[in-house]
């Protein structure tokens, strides 16, 4: 019986699959985000094509960059009140964040809720950026499918 070696499996992996935490300043521009996706996508060898869904603090769900973006390649938005971001354990947390906005935590615990309460990998802990113009966003990704080894 042969084996499959990660190299092999990712033939048959090609679908979208990434779930992209964001934290960001109100007024965000469209570049700066957009820039701080390909970014922090590149930490992890991945691209805007492998995501499927953003989430975030409920106050930035409206934000023209985060609505127009994910409209644009038929994302799904995940939108939460601090108060349920507050509840979230993550990585790396915040005493700075949660101060001023009462969690520790916005684009990683987004990130977990939004993938089932821990049910996705993170693969890319809290990711922060500024852009040229600049605006500040911080960027966690998750992985949603679930690892299996074929031995």
């Amino acid at each position: 019986m042969s084996k499959l070696t990660p190299k092999s499996l990712s033939q048959f992996d090609k679908a979208p699959s990434l779930l992209v935490g964001i934290g960001c300043q109100r007024g965000i521009s469209r570049q700066a985000l957009e820039a701080a996706l390909h970014e922090a996508l590149g930490q992890v060898d991945a691209c805007l094509q492998d995501v499927v869904a953003l989430a975030t603090l409920d106050a930035r769900a409206g934000e023209s960059a985060i609505t127009t973006l994910a409209s644009e390649r038929d994302w799904t938005v995940h939108a939460y009140p601090g108060e349920a971001l507050a509840g979230v354990v993550v990585p790396r947390p915040s005493e700075r964040l949660r101060q001023l906005m009462g969690t520790a935590s916005v684009a990683e615990a987004a990130a977990i809720l939004a993938s089932g309460a821990g049910q996705g990998r993170m693969i890319l802990e809290k990711y922060p950026y500024r852009g040229a113009d600049g605006g500040h966003v911080t960027v966690a990704v998750v992985d949603l499918k679930p690892s299996c080894v074929i031995q």
